[in-house]
């Protein structure tokens, strides 16, 4: 096949054959060197073999490549005896001449845990990453039943190649497919695809240049033909059996436990498609179980996203915490069958807690006894407080101008009878604004359209909440920006740093700014003639999408660059969360004031800390955030030059009793053990689009 990754190709199917030779070599063992890892899930000897084999190999020949896999070397390095074995049985493999001629070995045993511990610290971003599952279906494999090995091949993020060894699964394979159908004549396969050059397979033996290859046609049946395990308990009981009844399939017609496999098999065409809707929201995909995999189905034709309909995220950690589960089918039948998903789980009473909405998705009633009013529930912080505030006791009735799946109903805020009318059909308790136009629509939207919405908007919102409850609202929350501080943040270079804090007077900058600060004063009026108990939160940046300001945005990661901000002008949107409920509750005791929210800052408010931080802010982060300096350099960032403000919200944190978890020394610790440094929520809010078209970097579609 002529494609632009011929030379990855060729590397990646000799050490599959190795690879096989390893697994097969074993599989007929009675001892295969079992351990247990922390999730109960078994490893074998050939697992910290076949990782070790695919690394050392492609290090030597891509060594500026990132390499993730899914095993680390603590047992290895713990027991002796089973390193020894490994050791052994890499020192032992033969193989095709011209596969022997692209491997590489471990050097050393401590060579051999370091590539292991390699893979198993490092996670997908930017650039060329390989990913690497030595065996998947560990299990299956110990019972000596159908396994696969998984290389993936990522540029930025998205699959670029994919061969999946299949040791002991016929060429031949055919439907009705289980895990304990193995090749009989013990030859097994090789499925492989390049992005946009097809899907193909071959005898997994034989000359990388000899051995026939045959491309797999893409899927054209327009019936559908299920795909599933029986034998795993991570997925909700029964919903998948009932989800193939409502498609009118056959289930389970192909019953297989490996990932990988899955997708292969979907590649060839034995069954086209699959669904996967976990048990727990806490249960997410593993990188290495479907990166390249993925890539043999689509290229057959095939369209793969989570329950959601949201695209599946190869970069936000190993495990693939930006989706929940899969839903996999030819791109003509995809939309029939994750709207027949959605169904049944809403049929279930389930679509709530299981797609993490956790709304009533059913036309509301006077019944309905919603207690929080949550305007702009389709942007950034109303999806997230749509999605928080059910586990925390409260139901979140959510609107906006743009339909979602968080947003009740539609209709704007400067319409004063749609807000009357909310009022009169509802008895809320608590109101939460967060409904505006932002610094993004400067470009798109007129002064008027600002003044409407964000003046207008929020003057309805208080006047007829005001009037409607007759003093029976516990909290109005206006939530603001700090950008209102505007000119009062940038000091000249050279100048020391501005300290921010609740006694700044803002300085407006552009209409938005000015709207705002506007708003923040139509709140206290309305306070002071109505008695609402109101409370102004200005919240730093939160958005998860790339920085608008280019020197910045091209200067570092941008993963880099938002851990930095934690330490003066960011806040994880789940603490943003939390601090509304913290102001919702003590609204009613406070009566009114304004709130910097903000992670707090890891530095003190004193002259020397601030000029250091114009002329020199690593010394200060390093003094700061003791370790902050490894955990930087292990991942290849780099500090800041200047920082020219720090937002104070010890205001906050003394007067609602707001406990933020997302600090900045909080999330420096956590890097340092290897875990994701933003919240599930922002994950699960995602990037949203301020533009209906794309608009530079806030709005990519």
């Amino acid at each position: 096949m002529d494609s632009p990754y011929a030379n990855e190709l060729r590397i990646a199917i000799g050490v599959v054959q190795k690879a096989a030779q390893l697994g097969q070599s074993i599989i007929a063992s009675n001892d295969k060197g079992t351990v247990e890892k922390h999730d109960h899930s078994p490893v074998t000897v050939a697992d910290f073999a076949i990782q070790a084999l695919l690394v050392a190999t492609f290090k030597a020949a891509f060594p500026d490549d990132v390499f993730v896999g899914e095993e680390d070397a603590s047992d290895l390095r713990a027991k002796p005896d089973l390193l020894e074995r490994v050791w052994g049985l890499l020192e032992g493999i033969g193989g095709d001449e011209d596969a022997r001629a692209l491997c590489r070995l471990p050097e050393s045993k401590e060579h051999l845990c370091d590539l292991v511990d390699q893979c198993g610290a490092n996670k997908p971003g930017k650039g060329r990453t390989w990913v690497f599952d030595p065996i998947d279906g560990t299990q299956n494999y110990v019972s000596r039943k159908l396994y696969a090995i998984n290389i993936g091949l990522l540029l930025d993020g998205k699959q670029q190649l994919g061969v999946v060894g299949c040791p002991n699964m016929s060429i031949e394979a055919a439907a009705p497919f289980c895990d304990t159908d193995v090749d009989p004549t013990g030859i097994g396969c090789i499925i492989f695809a390049v992005k946009d050059h097809g899907a193909h397979i071959r005898a997994l033996p034989g000359s990388l240049a000899d051995t026939p290859t045959r491309q797999l046609p893409r899927n054209s049946s327009s019936a559908i033909k299920f795909l599933t395990s029986t034998t795993v308990d991570s997925c909700l009981p029964n919903i998948h059996e009932k989800i193939a009844r409502s498609l009118s399939t056959p289930y389970p017609n192909v019953d297989l436990l490996p990932w990988v496999l899955r997708w292969a098999v979907l590649a060839l065409g034995l069954g086209n498609t699959t669904v996967w809707v976990y048990k727990k929201r806490a249960r997410y995909g593993k990188v290495w179980d479907h990166s390249g995999a993925m890539l043999l189905f689509e290229e057959t034709g095939g369209k793969i996203t989570d329950v959601h309909g949201k695209e599946i995220d190869l970069t936000v950690e190993r495990k693939m915490i930006g989706n929940f589960g899969f839903v996999a089918a030819p791109k003509e039948l995809h939309a029939n069958v994750l709207e027949t998903v959605q169904a049944v789980l809403k049929e279930e009473v389930l679509f709530a807690a299981i797609l993490v909405l956790q709304i009533s998705v059913l036309r509301p009633s006077k019944m309905s006894r919603y207690d929080v009013l949550v305007t702009g529930s389709s942007g950034h912080l109303g999806t997230a407080l749509m999605l928080s505030l059910p586990s925390l006791g409260f139901i979140p009735f959510g609107i906006d101008i743009l339909p979602s799946p968080t947003t009740n109903r539609v209709g704007s805020i400067s319409d004063r009878n749609f807000v009357a009318s909310l009022f009169e059909e509802f008895t809320f308790k608590h109101v939460l604004h967060a409904a505006t136009l932002h610094k993004p629509h400067i470009c798109s939207h007129t002064n008027q359209q600002f003044v409407e919405t964000n003046i207008t908007g929020t003057l309805n919102l208080l006047e007829v909440s005001g009037a409607k409850t007759l003093g029976k609202l516990e909290s109005f929350v206006f939530f603001s920006t700090t950008s209102t501080f505007g000119m009062a943040l940038s000091p000249q270079p050279g100048a020391p740093a501005a300290w921010i804090d609740e006694d700044v007077v803002p300085l407006p900058k552009n209409v938005y700014g000015i709207t705002k600060v506007a708003a923040e004063d139509m709140c206290y009026l309305i306070h002071k003639q109505l008695g609402l108990p109101v409370l102004v939160l200005r919240t730093s940046r939160f958005f998860p999408e790339a920085d608008d300001d280019e020197d910045r945005r091209t200067a570092m990661e941008d993963d880099n660059l938002k851990v930095l901000e934690l330490a003066y002008r960011r806040c994880d949107i789940a603490d943003i969360v939390s601090a509304t409920v913290c102001a919702m509750k003590k609204a009613s005791e406070i009566r009114w004031g304004k709130y910097i929210i903000s992670a707090p800052p890891p530095f003190s408010n004193n002259p020397g800390t601030l000029a250091a931080l114009d002329r020199n802010p690593e010394e200060v982060f390093a003094q700061a955030s003791p370790g902050v300096q490894e955990v930087f350099q292990a991942r290849g960032w780099k500090c800041l030059k200047r920082v020219d403000r720090v937002y104070d919200s010890s205001k906050a944190v003394r007067e609602l009793g707001w406990e933020p978890r997302y600090t900045f020394g909080k999330v420096v610790e956590r890097l340092a053990k290897g875990e994701a440094w933003r919240s599930e929520l922002t994950v699960q809010v995602g990037k949203k689009g301020y533009h209906a078209e794309s608009t530079g970097v806030y709005t990519q579609r």
